[in-house]
């Protein structure tokens, strides 16, 4: 008796140190290098995302345009150079998707002019509108977006291309019952202008002076409103 009582005296002896051990062991730091990398991994997305938001929202813009008579009358006066300069932007997606699509960018920027100058503004009574004079059923169509400044310059260079391998790049009369749906005097008169610009444009283009081919820098919304922005000077 007197033994088993020694040993049970001694076991309670040393369990309070065995059971005082145990807390110290669960307050030792374990680092796991795995989820610090991925929390790090985390924090570096999540600033990246923040920046490719930032850089998105600068390069989108939105633009009211106000196409009266008065502006209509303003935009058609511009020369050739005159509007190369004003609207260079425009004119380097003209020539960029020109090359993309197999159209002479002389051809390319001839019948933008024709149609509006270069002005992301330029509207119609019949309905069209932008650089291009695309239709929404056009450019709906070839999968663009018309009130997208750059869908529309691509679009409307898309469906030239289309009519260049149909009718070929100097029969303009061939070109304007393809690209121009109007009546025929407006498809005489597109044809003219087309074909008197065209030798123009194919100079600027050769000798350096347009504006060189660059894709879109900047995504700009159109839409009509008051006091747009694009009627006191270019995008």
């Amino acid at each position: 008796m007197k033994k088993r009582l020694s040993t049970l005296i001694a076991a309670a002896a040393i369990m309070p140190g065995q059971m005082a051990a145990l807390p110290a062991l669960a307050q030792i730091a374990v680092i796991d290098n795995s989820n610090l990398d991925q929390r790090a991994q985390d924090e570096e997305h999540s600033t990246k995302s923040e920046e490719t938001k930032s850089d998105e929202k600068e390069k989108k813009k939105s633009l009211v345009c106000t196409y009266t008579n008065k502006y209509r009358s303003q935009m058609f006066s511009r020369s050739p150079g005159e509007a190369l300069s004003r609207d260079a932007e425009n004119a380097k997606l003209i020539r960029h998707y020109a090359q993309k699509y197999g159209v002479p960018e002389g051809l390319a920027l001839s019948v933008a002019y024709q149609e509006s100058r270069l002005d992301s503004c330029a509207g119609s009574h019949t309905g069209v509108k932008g650089v291009m004079q695309l239709t929404k059923g056009t450019g709906r169509q070839l999968g663009f977006d018309r009130d997208i400044n750059e869908q529309n310059i691509e679009g409307g260079v898309k469906y030239l291309g289309k009519g260049v391998a149909q009718c070929g790049a100097s029969n303009y009369s061939c070109l304007a019952s393809f690209y121009n749906g109007s009546n025929a005097a407006e498809q005489a008169e597109w044809a003219s202008g087309v074909g008197r610009w065209h030798g123009t444009f194919d100079n600027y283009v050769s000798s350096g002076q347009a504006p060189p081919a660059a894709p879109p820098a900047v995504s700009i919304v159109t839409s009509s409103g008051p006091g747009g922005a694009a009627q006191s000077g270019a995008l």
